[in-house]
């Protein structure tokens, strides 16, 4: 939404490409908590839960063919309509294929586990995060090296945001967890031989993250750039021993 405010794009087809990723968002959620059992989302029983695995499935079914049908449905050119729809199969594919990395992938015996955590993350939550601003600036007269320089800021922002989710995860003593689904949580990934998470390097994974989109968003205009921070940064905060460090505290000078 700030994205298309910004360069005052027609507001209903912003609005719908926004209802697209939640609609994908929403429907990725319901499968993962039947994977995963778990039994609460966003402090609510999830749907299987409430319903039943099978009907729980066809709902997420039902959400991602309603995306379908609005992104086929949009107010832009045949051309246009093509490229989006694209964009929103090959984000679904991506999305399938980090979640089966997730399950599937064996962590302990890869010889590589920073960067195959990394991969898995940019395809689940990158992906997602990215399909946004590239379906509304796909065809848009934007200039390639905006596109270009925003869609690297939000899949930076996407796997810093991970980082923090995977802390809050490991901490919380949380049953939902990653912990307790088996699940690969950096935190648990990285552990020295004495069993400790190698919270340091973590963190400073995540500053490379953070750098790395604000290294992007300086070469975009600031108005904009100032909009995406504001949407974003809340959720890329890191809380360690009790104290959050917030997006700006996390870049390095």
């Amino acid at each position: 939404m700030a994205i298309g405010s910004y360069y005052q794009m027609e507001p209903d087809t912003v609005c719908d490409i926004a209802v697209v990723s939640e609609l994908i968002h929403n429907a990725s959620l319901i499968h993962d908590d039947i994977i995963d059992k778990d039994e609460l989302r966003r402090s609510v029983p999830s749907v299987w839960k409430q319903h039943g695995k099978s009907n729980a499935i066809l709902i997420g079914d039902l959400l991602i063919a309603k995306s379908f049908y609005i992104i086929s449905n949009l107010k832009i050119s045949d051309s246009s309509r093509v490229v989006a729809v694209k964009l929103l199969s090959e984000t679904i594919s991506s999305l399938v294929k980090g979640v089966f990395n997730e399950i599937n992938e064996d962590y302990n015996n890869q010889l590589d586990v920073k960067n195959a955590y990394i991969e898995m993350i940019s395809q689940k939550t990158g992906k997602l995060i990215q399909f946004s601003s590239e379906c509304l600036l796909g065809s848009s007269k934007v200039d390639h090296a905006t596109k270009s320089f925003i869609s690297d800021a939000l899949m930076n922002f996407a796997c810093a945001y991970q980082i923090s989710d995977d802390f809050n995860d490991q901490s919380l003593n949380n049953l939902s967890s990653d912990i307790s689904n088996n699940r690969p949580n950096i935190f648990t990934l990285l552990k020295s031989e004495n069993g400790d998470s190698q919270t340091e390097a973590i963190i400073a994974l995540q500053n490379s993250f953070l750098n790395k989109a604000n290294e992007s968003l300086a070469l975009i205009p600031g108005t904009l750039s100032s909009a995406i921070l504001e949407v974003l940064s809340p959720y890329v905060s890191f809380n360690k021993e009790g104290s959050s460090m917030k997006f700006g505290q996390l870049l390095i000078k």
